[in-house]
């Protein structure tokens, strides 16, 4: 039918930035005339096709009608709200403010069902200054300079060019090119101080920065450990919740033995093994069990027990 082919027509060329006559004739199995006809039809619908001569010419539609008239439902549109939404929640950004606006004014959002609250990932108050500033910096391709603590609690200066700032593991880090030590590297942006546009200059040239963030984020992992931990049954489902996709085994008095892939400098999850008292017990690597025993018993120093 005529106007299912109309139809088609119009999604095709906006899915594409210009389509020649011939391409929409074998597409669509008619004539040139045939398709000449139906630009005529679709321009009389006050759909803007646009002719474009030359070589790498065809028909297009103009890019801002692309934006304003995708095909979208109200289903869509409520979509995107609910993810604009969550985004502005942990995202302080001016401009993001201004498109959920828009996108509030397109739709009524009284038969809202899911909100996504993402605002502890805001983290304080340092944190959003800093990573505004490195965005910033990442846009005018400049480098900076900063004070940073390691997990280990050492300190050391850094003066790197930030490419990439994203949020993961419930904190904030950046991706820079570490000029000093002409690699890349992640840091946390809690763990920054100090952090300022320096006078330094970096002419590298950078390969596609999502690959460079999986690449490091692989190295990383392969600095993570296997932690053989012993669970009673009634703390199964607290480690579980942190630990969904390690290998757990259950044995015959109905207690657990969890092989947990951690990583061996950070703290998060020796504290939450601790918090879980006589339910848990490392089994080895005999260093991680020597050194949560060392932990617990600092802390019981700081109290009068005997």
């Amino acid at each position: 039918m005529k106007i299912d082919r109309l139809f088609g027509i119009t999604v095709y060329l906006l899915n594409n930035e210009v389509v020649t006559a011939r391409q929409l004739v074998q597409k669509f199995e008619v004539s040139v005339r045939t398709i000449q006809r139906d630009m005529e039809t679709l321009c009389k619908a006050q759909i803007p096709i646009m002719s474009v001569a030359g070589v790498s010419g065809g028909y297009s539609i103009i890019p801002d009608y692309k934006i304003k008239n995708q095909y979208t439902s109200k289903e869509d549109y409520r979509y995107i709200l609910m993810a604009l939404k969550g985004l502005n929640s942990s995202y302080s950004n001016k401009n993001l403010e201004n498109t959920l606006n828009k996108y509030m004014s397109l739709i009524k959002n009284e038969d809202e069902r899911v909100f996504l609250d993402y605002s502890v990932s805001k983290e304080d108050g340092k944190v959003q200054t800093n990573r505004e500033l490195l965005e910033e910096i990442i846009s005018e391709n400049k480098v900076a300079s900063f004070n940073y603590r390691d997990a280990e609690q050492k300190q050391s200066s850094k003066i790197v060019q930030p490419l990439a700032v994203y949020y993961k593991w419930y904190a904030w880090y950046m991706l820079g090119y570490d000029i000093n030590k002409n690699d890349y590297r992640i840091y946390k942006i809690a763990r920054m101080s100090e952090l300022k546009l320096s006078d330094r200059v970096c002419f590298k040239q950078h390969d596609d920065i999502e690959n460079i963030i999986k690449n490091q984020e692989q190295e990383y992992s392969n600095t993570c450990e296997t932690i053989e931990v012993w669970c009673r049954k009634d703390c199964k489902e607290i480690l579980q919740e942190y630990f969904p996709n390690e290998v757990m085994n259950k044995d015959k008095e109905g207690n657990y033995m969890l092989y947990l892939h951690v990583p061996a400098r950070e703290r998060l999850w020796q504290a939450l093994l601790l918090s879980l008292g006589d339910g848990v017990k490392i089994i080895k690597p005999l260093l991680y069990k020597e050194k949560l025993i060392e932990t617990a018993k600092k802390f019981l120093s700081n109290y009068d027990i005997q």
